[in-house]
């Protein structure tokens, strides 16, 4: 398993194993290591519009629930995550898997993991929440 529990609120990964990681902006607790970080976009994500940058592509991402922010942490070392006090769980995906998650729960996945954000209407289990499918590889 690439993340490992450390207690009910924070997870751990060690990039030498699992390669680039994409976390939410604000999640990483501390790493140990030679790591860096860097800003992370959703390319070609649903709310992108080409050649719409700044407040236009800002404003067509918030409307597909493109509005979290994320940070891409790779190199060599131990990465910690944990968000707010909130509960975590890891969910270990095989290939060829699919996990719907609310955009504003993910927590970190890694870089290899496609994600695309789409917004269910209707069909959506409490109000008009954005839900991300994700597909392991």
């Amino acid at each position: 398993m690439t993340f490992t529990k450390v207690n009910s609120k924070v997870v751990s990964v060690d990039l030498n194993r699992s390669g680039p990681v994409v976390a939410r902006r604000g999640a990483m607790l501390f790493y140990t290591g030679d790591v860096r970080f860097a800003p992370h976009g959703v390319p070609g994500g649903a709310g992108s519009a080409p050649g719409l940058g700044g407040p236009a592509g800002m404003a067509g991402r918030m409307m597909q629930g493109e509005h979290e922010s994320t940070m891409l942490a790779q190199g060599n070392g131990t990465v910690h995550y944990g968000f707010r006090g909130l509960e975590t769980h890891v969910v270990d995906m095989s290939a060829g898997g699919e996990l719907r998650v609310d955009a504003s729960r993910l927590l970190a996945h890694t870089a290899g993991l496609q994600s695309t954000v789409v917004s269910s209407g209707a069909a959506t289990v409490s109000g008009s929440w954005p839900w991300t499918p994700m597909t392991a590889a």
